[in-house]
């Protein structure tokens, strides 16, 4: 995923356990930082904030500072695996889509991103994976 002013592009390394980031000008690693086990995917806020890493095989998320890249918090998530990430247009909140495993359903966990903490989960059927909102007119 790129950062919203284009100079850094973000990779999330799932056999690393890493976030790398990259200049996307030149492609040179600038920062290699640690997450969670099973790095899966990666979003940028549109503030240019925040970077959130799922990490797939830790049941959490990384909450990675995009100024100084570091990981500020690490925060569980309601069931195993995590998936895709959304930001709110207000940039208060970030919404990630848990897989489901089985008959047990999957969910939306929303984070809010004052607190660095999960505030509530919603149980969503079957197999949610990507996640985004749709911005109305």
């Amino acid at each position: 995923s790129g950062a919203p002013d284009d100079r850094r592009l973000y990779g999330a390394c799932n056999h690393r356990n890493t976030l790398q980031v990259l200049d996307a000008a030149t492609l040179e690693l600038v920062k290699e930082i640690p997450v969670g086990a099973g790095a899966y995917n990666v979003e940028p806020s549109a503030d240019g904030r925040w970077v959130i890493v799922t990490n797939k095989k830790a049941q959490s998320v990384s909450l990675v500072d995009a100024q100084t890249l570091t990981e500020v918090a690490r925060i569980p998530t309601s069931k195993k695996l995590p998936h895709g990430v959304a930001y709110s247009p207000d940039g208060r909140w970030a919404f990630i889509s848990v897989e489901s495993i089985g008959t047990d359903p999957g969910a939306v966990d929303v984070i809010d991103l004052t607190a660095r903490a999960r505030v509530a989960s919603i149980a969503v059927p079957l197999q949610p994976t990507g996640i985004t909102i749709l911005r109305e007119p």
